[in-house]
């Protein structure tokens, strides 16, 4: 006698029935995408480690493919689908670094435990971030060495190492719109690093007032606080921090810079350092975050 019986069904209307039919496993490749995880050691951490580079890569080439595309769109003075783009990896980028968070819960013994079985393997060998580097504009010809004995790659990564980066693209884009960008800036070779053609460049990363002076291929370092600037020379001139100096003096410190007179001065001032602390401290961060600003160091 033949089986009568319905088919089993979802309360929702959902679809059971896949036979012959794409699903979402089909669709994704979920197959062997969940079978790409091969620990090679028995310790159950080294799980985790993988799963979180490969999920790192999956979204670095989620990146590669939106930088990809809004270089196309800078290059075509199509704009607004580029500020789109550009937004998303934003935020791919506070994706990846919020991700290691799940990382943290690793502790340096429990990787030194099985890191003698991943071998030479290396987060420095990743030519997704190299290209993703190249795209923006840091380009180092070197870092493709790791990656010559796969051509294919090695291909690819020579592509974007000449082609023009986002970086150069919004140049270009900003002297078709008329700003006063100089041709050497525009018509540059792409494979090399962008070098400011300004007399003064202004830095502050590492909190340490001063400044560099380039005549020539003769370079001065000084840390007077007034700095007259001559023609014919090319300065590079730190200005300091406003709440976190360096330099073992904890005042805030800014540069004041006059074009016309053609001058600079870094400027020092006082603030109420304790009440930054205790704000510091009240927020659950690390108390020498506190401490140092009463050292200035």
């Amino acid at each position: 006698m033949a089986n009568t019986k319905d088919p089993p069904s979802h309360p929702d209307g959902a679809r059971l029935d896949f036979a012959g039919a794409m699903s979402y496993g089909d669709y994704l490749g979920l197959d062997g995408l969940l079978a790409a995880q091969r620990p090679r050691s028995a310790d159950h951490n080294e799980m985790l480690f993988i799963v979180q580079h490969q999920a790192t890569e999956l979204w670095m080439k989620l990146m590669v493919h939106e930088l990809r595309a809004a270089i196309g769109h800078v290059r075509g003075d199509d704009l607004q689908p580029a500020f789109k783009m550009l937004s998303r990896v934003a935020r791919i980028m506070a994706q990846l670094n919020q991700s290691w968070d799940v990382l943290a819960t690793l502790t340096p013994a429990e990787y030194s435990s099985f890191r003698g079985d991943l071998g030479s393997s290396s987060g420095f060998q990743s030519y997704q971030y190299r290209m993703i580097e190249f795209l923006l504009g840091n380009k180092d010809a070197v870092a493709m060495e790791p990656h010559r004995h796969r051509p294919e790659l090695f291909a690819a990564l020579q592509e974007l190492h000449r082609s023009p980066s986002l970086y150069d693209e919004a140049i270009r884009v900003l002297a078709r719109r008329g700003f006063a960008i100089d041709k050497e800036c525009v018509e540059r070779d792409c494979k090399s690093l962008h070098a400011y053609n300004e007399s003064v460049c202004f830095i502050g990363h590492s909190h340490y007032p001063g400044s560099f002076d380039r005549q020539n291929q003769q370079v001065r370092y000084s840390r007077h606080p007034d700095i007259k600037l001559e023609k014919g020379h090319r300065y590079l001139i730190n200005v300091a921090s406003i709440g976190q100096p360096r330099d073992g003096d904890p005042r805030a410190g800014y540069a004041l810079y006059e074009d016309a007179e053609r001058w600079v001065r870094h400027v020092r001032l006082d603030y109420d350092i304790a009440g930054a602390m205790r704000r510091i401290l009240d927020a659950g961060l690390p108390r020498f975050l506190a401490e140092r600003l009463q050292w200035g160091e």
